[in-house]
């Protein structure tokens, strides 16, 4: 089922380890009473068309990344947008991209770049 979020990725990062960590071990499912009540109380279905889903066990580095790159892809490559729908600085959309995409992080096209370039004149 979809759900919204109200919260910003490290919330999201920290219920999906917290709900990890309170699931049976051996079960291949998270156990509902572990996850938060955001999302329990959620009705399925109201989350936006856009919506991830993860394997259990998935790196949380993976699920970060996942994340920036579909946000930036639903933002049109605009990486203040992207920061400001995650609740995260854009200077760490950069960093994170810059670990696995050293050219996607070096494009100056977006806002930033050019409102950075334009308070050096």
């Amino acid at each position: 089922a979809e759900y919204g979020w109200p919260g910003n990725v490290r919330e999201l990062e920290n219920a999906i380890e917290r709900a990890v960590v309170l699931t049976r071990s051996g079960s291949s499912m998270i156990d509902e009473d572990a996850l938060p009540r955001e999302i329990r109380d959620a009705t399925p279905g109201t989350a936006s068309a856009s919506s991830l889903t993860f394997p259990i066990g998935m790196p949380l580095a993976e699920i970060e990344m996942r994340v920036i790159h579909e946000t930036l892809r639903h933002t049109r490559g605009d990486k203040r947008l992207t920061a400001k729908l995650l609740g995260i600085a854009t200077r760490t959309i950069y960093r994170r991209l810059e670990t696995t995409d050293p050219d996607a992080a070096s494009d100056t096209s977006d806002d930033d770049a050019t409102r950075d370039h334009e308070a050096k004149d």
